[in-house]
């Protein structure tokens, strides 16, 4: 990782790690080390330049008192925390840029509209064979051409 994303994300375990003092210290460091490395994973699958990257898998899990809050009720009914750890003023201003829509959703849309394509051409031929059906009898000779008589036997 280049320096501008791991200080993100030193920050944001460093906070998780703070918001997690109502936890037991070998669950919060047990928290933590998952939480590392679910972010690393996500990372290992994404661009590896990109800041906006590291801040879309942060913003993903949500706040770190949010994690410590879900956690906290498992563990002998700790208090939830009351307030935010306050943000550090370089992930405050990084946070503050747009990040860009993630490359992977292009793809599962293209997926979704084909699978509904697919789906709706089903439909249309579950309805046509249907409908071909609802007449009973046979249809019409055409004009000039007679329809065999059977033979009396």
């Amino acid at each position: 990782m280049t320096t501008s994303r791991t200080t993100l994300v030193e920050d944001y375990l460093s906070r998780l790690d703070s918001a997690g003092a109502i936890l037991p210290a070998d669950r919060r460091t047990e928290l933590v080390e998952e939480i590392r490395q679910h972010i690393t994973d996500a990372l290992g699958e994404a661009d590896p330049t990109s800041v906006s990257t590291v801040r879309n898998v942060l913003d993903r899990l949500g706040p770190p008192a949010d994690i410590i809050a879900a956690e906290a009720p498992l563990h002998d009914s700790a208090p939830k925390p009351t307030a935010p750890a306050p943000v550090p003023a370089p992930v405050a201003a990084a946070a503050a840029a747009p990040a860009p829509a993630p490359a992977r959703a292009g793809r599962r849309t293209g997926w979704v509209l084909a699978a509904v394509a697919v789906l709706i051409l089903l439909v249309l031929a579950f309805l046509g064979f249907f409908a071909a059906g609802e007449g009973s009898s046979p249809a019409p000779a055409a004009p000039g051409i007679s329809e065999p008589v059977p033979s009396p036997s």
